[in-house]
């Protein structure tokens, strides 16, 4: 599965609850699930949606810790 340059570029809208198309609830569910999951749940997640997962914590990554423009 896919994430879309939109999905990428629009991740805090889309966890905010912006969308109702599929990758839309997937990056809210790892959103909501991510940090608490143990490494065998964070394996499954990356199997099963690895671009969304890569995706997502890229876009975590930039959010804490780039300096606002």
């Amino acid at each position: 599965m896919g994430i879309s340059q939109y999905d990428k570029e629009n991740m805090l809208e889309i966890i905010n609850g912006k969308g109702d198309w599929f990758t839309a609830h997937v990056i809210r569910f790892i959103d909501k699930v991510w940090w608490k999951a143990d490494s065998t749940n964070k394996i499954i997640l990356r199997t099963a949606f690895p671009d969304v997962v890569e995706a997502y914590e890229e876009w975590h990554q930039h959010y804490m810790w780039d300096e606002p423009e």
